[in-house]
């Protein structure tokens, strides 16, 4: 049985999907019959096995084959397209060498044998599109191995065709697995409590990837799966009833198809309740924070980590402190929003944005809560971003889950930047993000007049952005008017874009690209997105350059396109 060369991540985004079919054409009466279209229809298996030790059923692997289980096949047909194939069910008669081999049978359409063909296994891990299917990973884990193997705990590769046959292959696990046990120090004492049975939700994030895992109180370790790292900053924050802890891991390597106990001493946060505030607090590493507020400013302090559950900062302009973001961020910070919480946060004044980050610095937003974000109402900041003051240029914003309504003030992005002022990058990985600018506002990206920001990256997530209400001519996702930003690159996810229209200036946005008199970098969308659409008027472009505007080279799947010029367009890979 040959050993499968392993499939990149990377790649397999870029393996686009679509189920083909055949079609007919009734006959005409009286017309002569035409050439029948058939299609090449085969059914062919292939021996797929799993070796000794991986899987996730114990630390020294163990995981069989079963009954009802499925593999899926990525393969060419000969029209260029890829399609996904789903194996029959495994029965009994499927399943050989003590459960470590089984046979797949496969029916495929017009196969191309001269491209190589993708394992992934089991089958619902795999898009129609090739990619991944994550999104239960980073959220749906609830720390038992049982639940690994059966849902999370998966292998994918490529091979070349064995002649006129399936190849075989050998699939080993591509994940790493934590066991972890947690343990509270107390510092006066020096004495150590282990906490793993009270711990009801646990957080891990890697920079990149952010996977949430809710568990009933149980007597543990924890395990959990994540993607392989290399000398990563990982981050983990753990939650009971009686508060956060956290922990901060440096230069942290996980391979795929291993298994890591971690024991971890944890620093415990504490439950700040907003409403018994009476001056302003800096959150620590930790901390929760939760009720109501305002009169006094919040800050997070340094490299900290904080949580918000059910949070609401309504942003009194009149609090003697004056001139304040909801939230201030004095350095990289991280928040959390818990799990089923609903969080509000406002600007206490109307040049300053819900949550502000400083320049040079990040602001990472994870979790599966809620998040309404704003400026002072009619003001002018950033719901998420750039206060609109000169020389008050903010930071990095990147977004790796959770449910996000951003709104920005006049002349201000739902996300990004403001009026005459520069903002980071902006980088989303996952989560379901609304983001609408204010009047000649953009959605994501720069504000207007001399503002700018960054690169622009979506990998994931649901993304909605639209440029402001009332004729603007703004961007959806990009630059304001005679604003600028850096590159923008979408690789995954669903993304719906809409631009603003001056139907008295006849002057209008792209829903991707820059706005009126506006520019941006280069546009690149992969063939690893699930769906994305671009609406703008019709009387300019609505990917590239709106009106009077500049932007680099337009690269759409694997052509470089231009500019889209129709008012509304949709790139869906494979459809």
């Amino acid at each position: 049985m040959k050993t499968m060369r392993f499939l990149s991540m990377a790649a397999l985004a870029l393996v686009a999907a679509v189920m083909t079919s055949c079609s007919s054409e009734d006959n005409l009466a009286n017309s002569p019959q035409q050439p029948e279209n058939k299609s090449n229809v085969l059914t062919l298996t292939t021996t797929v096995g799993l070796d000794g030790g991986t899987r996730a059923l114990s630390p020294t692997g163990g995981k069989t084959f079963a009954e009802n289980e499925t593999l899926a096949l990525l393969y060419k047909n000969t029209s260029g397209k890829t399609v996904k194939a789903v194996s029959a069910p495994l029965t009994t008669e499927d399943i050989a060498e003590g459960a470590k081999s089984a046979t797949f049978t496969f029916t495929l359409v017009d196969p191309d044998k001269s491209e190589d063909v993708s394992y992934v296994y089991p089958a619902a891990m795999a898009n129609k599109d090739g990619s991944l299917n994550n999104a239960a990973l980073y959220t749906e884990q609830d720390g038992t191995l049982s639940t690994l193997a059966s849902k999370f705990d998966f292998c994918w590769g490529i091979e070349s065709w064995a002649g006129e046959n399936l190849p075989s292959a050998t699939l080993r696990n591509n994940l790493a697995i934590l066991a972890l046990t947690l343990k509270d120090r107390d510092y006066e004492t020096n004495t150590t409590t282990d906490v793993t049975s009270t711990i009801t939700s646990v957080t891990i994030c890697d920079g990149s990837n952010s996977y949430s895992v809710s568990r009933t109180a149980a007597e543990g370790p924890i395990y959990i799966a994540i993607y392989p790292t290399v000398s990563a900053d990982i981050k983990i924050n753990a939650f009971n009833g009686s508060g956060s802890y956290t922990k901060s891991l440096t230069d942290k390597t996980y391979e795929a198809s291993n298994f890591y106990n971690q024991g971890l001493l944890m620093r415990k946060g504490d439950i700040i309740d907003l409403a018994t505030l009476d001056d302003e607090y800096t959150a620590l590493d930790g901390d929760i924070l939760t009720g109501n507020l305002s009169e006094h400013p919040i800050y997070i302090g340094q490299g900290a980590t904080v949580t918000l559950d059910n949070v609401t900062i309504s942003g009194n302009k009149n609090i003697p402190e004056g001139e304040l973001s909801g939230i201030t961020c004095l350095g990289d910070a991280t928040i959390i929003l818990k799990d089923g919480t609903t969080n509000t946060v406002k600007g206490f004044e109307t040049n300053y944005p819900g949550i502000y980050v400083p320049k040079g610095k990040t602001l990472t937003i994870q979790g599966n809560g809620t998040l309404h974000a704003s400026c002072f109402d009619n003001g002018y900041a950033a719901g998420i971003g750039g206060i609109h003051k000169m020389g008050n240029a903010c930071g990095n914003i990147k977004i790796l889950g959770g449910n996000i309504v951003a709104r920005g003030g006049r002349f201000s992005a739902g996300i990004g930047g403001c009026s005459e002022t520069s903002c980071g990058n902006i980088i989303i990985y996952g989560g379901t993000i609304n983001a609408t600018g204010g009047e000649w506002g953009v959605g994501i990206g720069g504000g207007e007049e001399g503002g700018s920001c960054g690169n622009i990256t979506i990998y994931g997530g649901n993304v909605t952005a639209s440029a402001g209400n009332n004729c603007t001519d703004c961007a959806g996702i990009g630059s304001g008017v005679k604003g600028s930003c850096g590159n923008i690159t979408i690789s995954g996810g669903i993304v719906n874009a809409t631009g603003g229209y001056d139907t008295e200036a006849l002057t209008s946005g792209a829903g991707i690209g820059s706005g009126d008199h506006g520019s941006c970098g280069d546009i690149t969308i992969t063939t690893g997105v699930t769906r994305v659409s671009a609406h703008s008027s019709y009387l300019f472009g609505c990917i590239g350059s709106g009106s009077n505007g500049t932007c680099g080279t337009v690269t759409i799947g694997d052509l470089v396109t231009g500019p889209i010029k129709q008012g509304n367009y949709t790139y869906e890979p494979g459809n």
